[in-house]
């Protein structure tokens, strides 16, 4: 794995940490938004995934893995940021 690869997995943490805690602090019953936040960060985590298994389904490569990884670790952020976003204009 390479040093950008490290970093932006880094990144990746520290965003999905920081949209927990933001979910968290607006919320008024948090044994109730706790489970909507694992749901939500399901859903996130799905998303992603799909995408990325289905670029590596139809890459030429003979590693799909690495490809499968590689994809996700672009596709995640992305993501995980529109999300940021649309949850602070609320």
């Amino acid at each position: 794995m390479k040093t950008y690869e490290k970093i932006l997995i880094f990144i990746e943490v520290l965003l999905t940490v920081f949209y927990a805690f933001m979910f968290l602090a607006g919320s008024k019953n948090i044994a109730d938004d706790i489970a909507v936040l694992f749901g939500s960060l399901l859903t996130l985590f799905l998303i992603p995934y799909l995408i990325a298994y289905l670029i590596s389904k139809f890459s030429k490569t003979k590693d799909k893995k690495l490809v499968l990884l590689k994809a996700f670790i672009i596709i995640y952020p992305i993501i995980l940021i529109l999300t940021i976003i649309g949850a602070l204009t609320k």
